[in-house]
């Protein structure tokens, strides 16, 4: 028995590696979000949906005995479910490429000096004094925290001297990326896969 933790990007299937693709069609069982499932239609295992909490997960997948893929978006262990798993249950990780990494190269810049903070599914409190003089910012949001209520937030401290550049659906069929003021922010609204550089 085996369980498998694999990053896998917006694109579905055309993201992985035949290694990847391997693991998954020998697989008995194959876990992960409806949005992740629904790229192996013709999966032949069992697939089970993740809902709710991850403490159900790592229960169901401690008394698992068949072979088990677990999909995760990008790199499992950046801001994913990886490193909560990888806690609890013995599992190998094969990483994918990072949202993050993809809008940096969508922005053409390095990214080894960006500070790295999520709000997805976090409070903003505090934010802006993390990131109170550093030039540049990657944020993880979800659905509330939105582009618009990062920008909000950060005029509200009078942050105004940093430009977003945001990109949406990355590796996807829809994919969108574009520089905006935090005043232009405001009026906009984004795919809920986003995430923002703040420079």
């Amino acid at each position: 028995m085996t369980i498998k933790i694999i990053g896998i990007g917006d694109n579905g299937k055309e993201s992985l590696p035949p290694l990847y693709e391997t693991f998954i069609d020998e697989s008995d069982c194959l876990m992960g979000g409806e949005r992740q499932l629904a790229f192996f239609p013709n999966y032949a295992g069992e697939k089970i949906t993740i809902k709710g909490g991850l403490s159900s997960l790592v229960k169901r997948l401690q008394s698992e005995t068949r072979n088990v893929v677990v999909l995760a978006s990008g790199d499992p262990l950046f801001y994913g479910i990886g490193s909560y798993l990888s806690k609890k249950i013995d599992a190998e990780i094969y990483p994918n490429v990072s949202s993050i990494q993809l809008a940096f190269a969508k922005m053409g810049e390095r990214w080894q000096d960006a500070a790295f903070l999520s709000v997805h599914g976090r409070s903003m409190k505090g934010l802006a004094q993390k990131i109170d003089g550093k030039e540049k910012v990657a944020l993880l949001t979800d659905e509330t925290n939105t582009p618009a209520e990062i920008a909000a937030y950060l005029l509200e401290y009078g942050m105004a001297e940093y430009e977003a550049f945001v990109a949406e659906n990355l590796g996807g069929q829809a994919e969108r990326t574009g520089w905006y003021t935090l005043e232009e922010l405001l009026e906009k609204t984004f795919s809920p896969l986003n995430v923002v550089i703040l420079k």
